[in-house]
């Protein structure tokens, strides 16, 4: 909040037109990805680096795959989208436990 006495006479020309409003839906708003930039796997969840249109590269956003298509249906996206191997830990390996005592057998 301020006072009137604050506001002061423009010196630029008014714009021609408003400028366009974003996309909203219920209430928030849904912005459009511009394109993909890669494809990780984080928790066993595959996810996508989203940069938005109209919005620095440096803001770029993770999505989780699943959500990404639900959200998006028009684009298409590679089923094959370069996953970086290394972001997941467990990434092609098999759990196996393994025991507490080393020395002995698991009957004993």
């Amino acid at each position: 909040m301020f006072h009137v006495s604050l506001l002061k006479p423009s010196k630029d020309d008014p714009p021609a037109a408003p400028p366009p409003l974003p996309n909203i839906h219920h209430g928030h708003v849904t912005p459009k990805p511009e394109r993909v930039l890669k494809a990780s796997l984080c928790h066993g969840v595959r996810q996508v680096l989203v940069q938005w249109v109209g919005q620095d590269p440096a803001q770029a956003s993770w999505e989780d795959l699943g959500d990404f298509k639900q959200w998006y249906p028009e684009w298409q996206l590679a089923e094959a989208l370069p996953v970086e191997r290394g972001s997941d830990v467990m990434w092609g390996r098999v759990y196996t436990r393994r025991t507490k005592d080393k020395g002995k057998s698991p009957t004993a």
